[in-house]
């Protein structure tokens, strides 16, 4: 057994000091198992964050066995690479099909673990990032709040620190209050606008492509 995963280029690990468990566990999606990870070169130096998405190598839909790894190389990748040149889409690193050795502990899948006999590894780029609401609250408005410490000392709790109740009391407090009404829709505008760019840079021409792309698989 492995706590690597060794890459084209470069190897990974899960990133344990991220979570709430330290297991490095970000989500769980309809595809994907979801951790942090981190990327190094073959042999050592620097570590970059990045995040590792495993996925089932074969699922079954209406009694039939279907290769997931083989349609997501030969015609999933194939699409995420015609959009790779619009800074907004997610950098994919890396396709691992084989994990070799590699085992990872995961209650929140049948059979508690992942390795090489039922998942293959997606490696893409790592965004941190929160909610749009917890963006327009922490970054634009720098909602934030002092705690008085021991020793006449202070800290600093941001707004995406706050517990459920704090942040029930700001949301209450934004109601009926036209002015901050105004402001969150304007930063909602402005996620709009750069969303409309997107769409943009994906025109019919690039979807034609794409098109073409999957008919060929």
């Amino acid at each position: 057994m492995s706590v690597e995963i060794i890459g084209t280029r470069f190897k990974y690990t899960v990133d344990m000091s991220y979570g709430i468990n330290q297991d490095g566990f970000i989500a769980i999606g309809t595809e994907s198992i979801v951790y942090k990870g981190l990327k190094t070169a073959e042999n050592g130096g620097l570590q970059f964050s990045c995040v590792l998405k495993f996925k089932p190598k074969y699922v079954n839909i209406s009694n039939r066995k279907i290769d997931r790894a083989k349609i997501f190389k030969e015609e999933e990748l194939k699409i995420l690479e015609e959009l790779q040149e619009c800074r907004s889409i997610v950098r994919i690193y890396d396709v691992i099909e084989e994990l070799g050795e590699f085992s990872l502990p995961c209650s929140k899948i049948k059979g508690g673990v992942i390795n090489a006999s039922g998942y293959f590894c997606v490696v893409e780029e790592y965004i941190d990032g929160w909610s749009l609401e917890e963006y327009c609250r922490q970054e634009q408005w720098k909602l934030r709040k002092i705690v008085q410490l021991d020793n006449n000392l202070s800290q600093v709790i941001d707004y995406h620190a706050y517990t459920a109740d704090e942040k029930n009391s700001v949301i209450q407090s934004y109601y009926r209050n036209y002015d901050n009404v105004l402001k969150y829709q304007s930063e909602i505008f402005q996620f709009m606008i750069n969303l409309c760019e997107i769409l943009e840079f994906v025109t019919e021409k690039k979807i034609f492509c794409i098109w073409i792309l999957s008919r060929r698989t």
